[in-house]
């Protein structure tokens, strides 16, 4: 491959690495929006609400329905990753797949025994030779993780 062609596949990786991060980021988002909810909901069973406080639970939930309705486009521009994952070269997967397999351990919404199951799947796409394999483990990670935020934030 040439140094341009090196260059681009380097480019479009960190484009599919950037996308997977902004999940990550949009889902501890969402989870630390929904705690400050629930912390303001839990202060006013307490104690009377002052206007302020009312208004910050306005607040935070014109927030959480935005970063919700940003993980609803994150959650459909994975059929491109996919598309993109399918069409890479070994090197490719070789660049990328450690950098997934790292954020997949960062998801919030999964538990430990679905991280554990997704690195291991991200593990054996490192590890598979053929293109059937290589290509059912790429859609078993990404439809997981798609069904799993879905799953979590009711979308």
């Amino acid at each position: 491959m040439s140094e341009k062609g090196t260059g681009q596949t380097k480019e479009l990786a960190d484009i599919i690495v950037e996308k997977f991060r902004t999940l990550v980021n949009l889902e501890s988002k969402i989870l630390d929006t929904t705690e400050e909810i629930d912390r303001i909901a839990a202060d006013r069973d307490n104690t009377e609400l002052s206007n302020l406080q009312q208004n910050s639970i306005a607040e935070q939930e014109n927030i959480l329905t935005q970063l919700v309705s940003e993980l609803k486009v994150c959650l459909e521009e994975m059929d491109t990753i996919m598309e993109e994952l399918q069409l890479a070269t070994p090197s490719f997967r070789t660049y990328i797949l450690p950098q997934i397999t790292e954020m997949v351990r960062t998801f919030k919404s999964c538990d430990a025994t679905e991280q554990i199951e997704l690195s291991q799947l991200v593990a054996a796409l490192i590890d598979a030779k053929s293109s059937q394999a290589l290509e059912q483990l790429e859609t078993i990670i990404v439809t997981r993780l798609r069904d799993n935020l879905e799953k979590n934030f009711d979308i």
